[in-house]
């Protein structure tokens, strides 16, 4: 298993209830393909558009940082899993594959997104990561939300 470390409001947007993000736009690719723990940072995106793009796709104001939000708006911890399934160019799809690609990155295409029932405090690193022993056993002690 791999963790990948995304700043709010992008990592909780893979947990929404409806038109959840199935694409992170990265600036390379990598080999690994499988389940990635989903990182929450400690900062909120600080791009312009962060929050009002997944306003605009999710339909409501994310409640980032906000204490009882629930699991996937939490900062700096472990918030769930997603499987990586497929890496590609936006040259190969022309940003058809999700409303959640952008231009000029690679599109990580990720399925089967799973919240958990509460967040894990963890520090992040840079691009994807191995998380240890002890962060994926008190992921297993958690558990999912149903």
């Amino acid at each position: 298993m791999r963790a990948l470390t995304i700043r709010q409001p992008w990592a909780g947007a893979f947990f929404a209830d409806s038109n959840a993000k199935d694409v992170e736009n990265r600036s390379s690719a990598t080999p690994y393909r499988g389940p990635f723990l989903i990182h929450s940072g400690q900062q909120v995106a600080i791009e312009a558009t962060a929050l009002s793009t997944v306003r605009q796709l999710l339909g409501y104001e994310p409640p980032v940082g906000v204490p009882r939000a629930g699991a996937q708006w939490a900062l700096g911890a472990v918030i769930g899993v997603a499987e990586l399934v497929e890496i590609h160019s936006v040259e190969q799809c022309r940003r058809s594959c999700s409303p959640w690609a952008l231009p000029a990155r690679a599109h990580w295409r990720f399925a089967n997104a799973r919240v958990l029932v509460r967040p894990v405090p963890a520090a992040g690193k840079l691009g994807p990561w191995v998380p240890s022993a002890d962060l994926l056993a008190e992921v297993k002690r958690i558990g999912f939300r149903s």
